[in-house]
């Protein structure tokens, strides 16, 4: 009994002094300077990848990682909030396109945790390392993407399903088309001379 007792109280204990993964114990104003200041250049080990994304801030609180939040492309937002002298909450938000069709949202996802992976390491002082992205951004609240193998397979079925829908629309057309023409034409056309007569 006592050793459950002992366990529970070292967990609350670990528990208690783990802030959320996107709060960081620093200004604002440093968060700020140290993340305005990131170039990432295009390679296999890059956050975007191959992918030329721009970084830059409003100056104050607002850094813009890619395309902005009305352009297109993939872009993502990081908002600072002080929560306290030194103590900083991240939001990161993405937006646009980062794949195409049903592989859209994890292609979301894998983009954003590598950034992700990067903020916290430019913040911590620590090296990047994709390898540790999903890692990273785990303990980070989502952006309301689904980036899941069952949100892809869904996004598959409902295009496979509006595809078959279109595909019938178009042969109903298709079919009323060639009615209309055989009541306007009796014998289909055939024999018409559109010459006029002498």
């Amino acid at each position: 009994m006592r050793k459950g007792v002992a366990i529970t109280a070292v967990l609350a204990s670990i528990l208690a002094g783990c802030a959320p993964g996107d709060e960081y114990a620093m200004s604002r104003k440093d968060a700020y300077i140290k993340l305005a200041g990131l170039t990432i250049e295009p390679s296999q080990k890059a956050p975007f990848i191959m992918l030329d994304q721009p970084v830059h801030g409003n100056g104050l609180n607002r850094i813009v990682f890619g395309a902005e939040d009305d352009a297109p492309g993939f872009g993502c937002v990081a908002n600072l909030s002080e929560l306290a002298p030194e103590k900083t909450k991240i939001a990161l938000n993405c937006h646009g396109a980062a794949g195409d069709g049903a592989s859209n949202g994890m292609a979301h996802n894998m983009l954003r945790d590598r950034l992700i992976e990067l903020i916290d390491a430019t913040l911590t002082d620590r090296a990047y390392d994709p390898e540790k992205a999903g890692s990273t951004a785990s303990r980070w609240p989502g952006d309301g993407v689904d980036g899941s193998i069952g949100g892809a397979v869904g996004q598959a079925m409902k295009m496979d399903a509006d595809m078959k829908r279109d595909m019938r629309e178009l042969k109903a057309q298709a079919e009323e088309s060639q009615r209309e023409q055989a009541v306007s034409q009796p014998d289909g056309g055939q024999g018409y001379d559109p010459s006029p007569p002498e």
